[in-house]
């Protein structure tokens, strides 16, 4: 059963990233591309996908730590926020230029990224510890990773955005 499960998250993977990849190649050429902007909405939903994300393959990864590499669990968690990162790649396309965000935007993110950077050390030494117990595998520290890094600067940088 588990081999079936496999082979249908792969099949939507690759099936996923041929289709981002084409609307990538194909959206900006259209008329439709002239509607598409940044926007303080856009990165507001940018972050909360994130901030799902993180959160949802965070419990993935302690709850089914066998399976969230083995079956590609992790990769299909992260298909909204790579998505969504397409679409700001869209839109970099279209406008032609790579300067989408305002400064505060920027700000924000740069914080985020020192915030996440230094809470990542600690959540590590847990990661580490709950190895040590033999608690978690191995096999786990990627995806235990990837998604409280992404937690962290998502929320930290929604946070920084949303403090007036």
């Amino acid at each position: 059963m588990e081999e079936i499960i496999e082979k249908i998250i792969k099949f939507i993977l690759v099936l996923t990233f041929i289709i981002a990849g084409l609307l990538y190649w194909l959206l900006p050429k259209t008329k439709l591309a002239k509607h598409f902007k940044m926007n303080e909405t856009l990165f507001v939903a940018t972050n909360v996908i994130g901030i799902i994300c993180g959160i949802i393959g965070l419990v993935v990864t302690l709850v089914w730590p066998q399976f969230i590499v083995e079956m590609h669990l992790w990769e299909l968690i992260l298909i909204p926020f790579v998505i969504i990162h397409v679409y700001w790649a869209i839109i970099m396309k279209t406008r032609k230029t790579l300067d989408v965000l305002d400064e505060k935007q920027e700000y924000d993110m740069t914080k985020a990224a020192a915030i996440t950077w230094g809470l990542s050390i600690p959540a590590m030494v847990f990661l580490f510890i709950l190895y040590d117990k033999e608690i978690l595998s191995g096999i786990a520290w990627f995806p235990y990773y990837l998604f409280t890094a992404l937690l962290i600067f998502s929320a930290t940088t929604l946070f920084s955005f949303k403090k007036v």
